[in-house]
């Protein structure tokens, strides 16, 4: 029978990936990341999984803003590498284990009823890999164990409540005993803890809040729902904490399954809670007529951004062949119309129009190629990224 053997909960910083590409893993910077990791991959090997399930999100490289699923998995024998907009990490594919994620497809769907997007394909990115350069770094031949990926969406509201995914996890590590083949898993749970990406509290590290929540997930993990949430503690976990609490949760609950399967007394004080859930969403219904004003300003910003992206930039081939577009005077301009915002944004269209203008060039005839593409590569692609 399947097994889970262990339970990581992990971050997933993008900037480790090329930090691990380029071997600067021992400079001065980055050693004692790094060296925090050694008993953990120590732990690992002692456990000799065969298979780990990375519960993670796409950060829009595989998924898209109109198309993101609640819950993705993966079911396949291997997965990709994805090009997040600046080329592919230079790793091998990941191994899966078909076997294994059709059977947790098919009991979390028809054993559990969650409505999952089952994926034959997907191209996994740093949400995925960086977890498993730190815990299971890749050889020359491939990595160390197979690999499942579980993607929960925490960039597309609606979200997942954090109880949902706490629900999943219980699920999954059900699913994963009833296999009926022996072998031995680990659950990765991937995010964040204070997770500010930008503005005035970037890089700030809030470890009284980080306590506070490793405490309460270790202690209480059925407890960690959106009825305990408010805007004292969103400004302390960051505008990202989603991040943390729906990729976290699966984790804690494959691990606190058992312990509650074995009391009883837990199943009272799950109507309760769910009595104070409805009333905590009435609440919350109440109270977003207060956030209205600022959600009316961040469209009136983002509107301010669609009108300047349409009339100083056109996306189309046409244009991307003969353009020269200034890199830093589009992000000026987007910064300008929408701050912190438009800055973000900028090096998103920048990165964009590198792969338009790629693009262009691959499919413009040869003799139109060299004369056109002499001078080298137009100022957006060499501008300040």
């Amino acid at each position: 029978m399947g097994k889970v053997v262990g339970g990581i909960g992990l971050s997933h910083v993008p900037s480790v990936g090329p930090v691990v590409d380029r071997n600067r893993t021992q400079e001065p910077a980055w050693k004692p990341l790094f060296d925090a990791y050694v008993p953990v991959r120590e732990w690992l090997q002692r456990l000799k999984p065969h298979v780990a399930i990375v519960v993670y999100n796409d950060h829009a490289a595989d998924f898209s803003f109109d198309k993101y699923p609640t819950f993705a998995l993966g079911v396949a024998e291997r997965y990709a590498i994805g090009d997040e907009g600046f080329g592919t990490r230079p790793l091998p594919e990941v191994p899966g284990d078909f076997g294994l994620s059709a059977h947790v497809a098919e009991s979390l769907v028809y054993e559990h009823e969650f409505d999952l997007t089952i994926c034959q394909e997907i191209a996994v990115e740093h949400g995925f890999l960086v977890p498993m350069n730190l815990c299971f770094p890749h050889a020359a031949h491939g990595w160390p164990v197979r690999a499942i990926p579980l993607q929960v969406n925490v960039i597309q509201h609606p979200l997942p409540t954090a109880r949902r995914c706490y629900r999943l996890g219980q699920a999954l590590r059900a699913a994963v005993a009833s296999y009926p083949a022996e072998v031995r898993v680990v659950v990765m749970g991937t995010g964040g803890m204070s997770h500010q990406l930008q503005g005035k509290r970037f890089g700030f590290m809030n470890e009284k809040f980080d306590q506070w929540f490793l405490d309460r997930l270790e202690a209480e993990p059925a407890l960690r729902s959106r009825s305990e949430r408010s805007a004292e503690r969103d400004e302390e976990a960051g505008p990202a904490r989603d991040e943390r609490d729906d990729e976290e949760l699966p984790h804690r609950g494959v691990a606190h399954d058992t312990a509650e399967q074995a009391d009883p007394a837990r199943h009272a004080g799950d109507v309760v809670r769910r009595v104070l859930d409805a009333l905590q969403r009435r609440r919350g219904i109440e109270q977003a007529g207060e956030r209205q004003p600022r959600v009316d300003g961040d469209g009136a910003r983002g509107r301010r951004i669609g009108r300047l992206v349409a009339g100083r930039l056109h996306l189309d081939r046409a244009a991307a062949r003969g353009g020269r577009l200034g890199a830093g005077r589009l992000r000026a301009q987007l910064g300008d119309a929408g701050g912190e915002v438009g800055g973000e944004l900028a090096r998103i269209l920048i990165a964009l129009l590198r792969v338009l203008l790629q693009r262009a060039r691959d499919t413009m005839p040869r003799e139109k190629t060299s004369e056109r593409w002499s001078g080298g590569w137009p100022e957006i692609c060499s501008g300040d990224m």
